[in-house]
C-alpha cells in the first residue's frame, strides 16, 4: 500500500522499532497528505498541517519522494513544493529544501542523505548517492554521484 512503501526501508534499519518513531509516523502522514491533495488540494493542505502541528515536519503534500523516505528526526524538516526526490532519501532533523518557482524544479537522486540543519535554497539537482555534512548551505548543483558537499556555501570534498 502506497502509504506504507516506505516500511521496508525503516524496519530493515531499525527493526520493529523503527515503525514505532515519530520519524516513520510522520513519512505515513506525509503519504496520506498526498492521497488527499491528489483528490482535494485544500484536504492536502490540511493533512500536511496536522503532520506539521503532531510531528514537527513541514513537508508540502506536492512534493514528489520515492520509496525508503527516512525522516530520523522531522522536528524543523521542511520541503517545499516542486521538490522532486528519488528513492532512499534520508533525512536529518531540521533540513530546509525551500520551495522552487513556478516552472523550476530541486531535484535529489536516489540514495541521498541530508546532514541535520542543512539548507538547500535554490532550485539545483543533486546526482545519485550525494551526502551533504550537517549544516551545510547548498547553493549550486552536484552532479557526481557519491561526492560529499560540506560547508557554506557548500563545497564537493575531493574524491578519494
Amino acid at each position: 500500500m502506497f502509504i506504507f512503501q516506505d516500511a521496508p526501508a525503516r524496519r530493515a534499519e531499525n527493526g520493529l522499532h523503527g515503525l514505532l518513531n515519530v520519524g516513520f509516523l510522520a513519512v505515513v502522514i506525509f503519504r496520506l497528505s498526498q492521497i488527499a491533495g491528489k483528490r482535494l488540494p485544500l484536504l492536502g493542505s490540511l493533512v500536511k498541517q496536522v503532520n506539521h502541528v503532531v510531528t514537527g515536519a513541514d513537508l508540502a503534500w506536492e512534493v514528489s519522494v520515492g520509496p525508503g523516505f527516512m525522516l530520523y528526526h522531522p522536528t524543523g524538516v521542511v520541503m517545499g513544493r516542486r521538490v522532486k526526490a528519488g528513492a532512499n532519501v534520508k533525512v536529518q532533523s531540521s533540513v530546509t529544501i525551500s520551495e522552487a518557482p513556478r516552472g523550476q524544479e530541486t531535484i535529489l537522486g536516489n540514495n541521498v542523505r541530508l546532514g541535520a540543519g542543512c539548507r538547500i535554497i535554490k532550485p539545483l539537482s543533486l546526482a545519485d548517492d550525494v551526502s551533504v555534512g550537517a549544516n551545510a548551505v547548498v547553493t549550486k548543483s552536484c552532479e557526481r554521484p557519491g561526492a560529499v558537499l560540506v560547508g557554506i556555501p557548500a563545497r564537493e570534498l575531493p574524491a578519494k
